[in-house]
């Protein structure tokens, strides 16, 4: 199989997918294609985050502005909707803590970033936390990837109430499967913790007008 998608590739999905599901979320709710099409978004992003981890060079650094923006994100998200759970940047640092305490054979780090996760909770909860080791530990071994992320989905979506569109996020391992090992583009490094909290309070205040 060709590869042919770069970090920054692979990025720009994730952040248009997560962007149209969120116009599905906040401006097209009786539109289940919207959602549909950001399922795939967060595993994506998951896997760039186990990426991350594979080749920053300073892991303390990256973890630290993971968590501080979630924590301020999450913040803005409660504002905008009280009834919400952590931001998604709160869920992807304390996967990235995880896998840190795992690879380090620190285990306490890892169990307590992912009671931490459970207790708050954040966004996708005990599936969006384990998402970022298992996307570390399984990436060039592609059948693996697919068979854990099915059982994934099937227990999240058995275990929880979350819609069975949930499934399509299977999709995303397809669109890994094509990644190059190339960070393509640099310039637009820190563009995302930008724009995710500014359209989120855009899309909010929309669709309160």
């Amino acid at each position: 199989m060709r590869k042919h998608l770069t970090n920054f590739d692979l990025k720009v999905i994730a952040i248009l997918s997560m962007t149209l599901d969120h116009m599905g979320y906040y401006l097209f709710p009786f539109d289940d294609w919207f959602r549909i099409v950001g399922r795939i978004a967060m595993p994506i992003f998951a896997f760039l985050c186990a990426e991350s981890f594979r080749y920053t060079k300073d892991k303390k650094a990256y973890a630290l502005r993971m968590i501080v923006c979630g924590v301020i994100y999450t913040m803005v998200r409660l504002y905008v909707e009280p009834s919400g759970t952590g931001d998604i940047f709160l869920t992807l640092g304390l996967g990235f803590m995880m896998l840190w305490g795992l690879e380090e054979k620190q285990y306490l780090l890892t169990i307590g970033a992912f009671l931490i996760g459970v207790l708050v909770p954040v966004d996708y909860y005990w599936y969006g936390l384990c998402m970022v080791p298992m996307m570390y530990y399984l990436k060039d071994k592609k059948l693996a990837m697919l068979l854990v992320m099915m059982g994934m989905n099937v227990l999240l979506v058995s275990t929880s109430n979350v819609h069975p569109m949930q499934y399509y996020s299977i999709l995303s391992v397809f669109l890994i499967w094509l990644y190059n090992n190339q960070v393509g583009c640099k310039k637009w490094k820190y563009f995302f913790y930008i724009y995710y909290p500014v359209h989120v309070v855009i899309l909010a205040a929309l669709a309160w007008l």
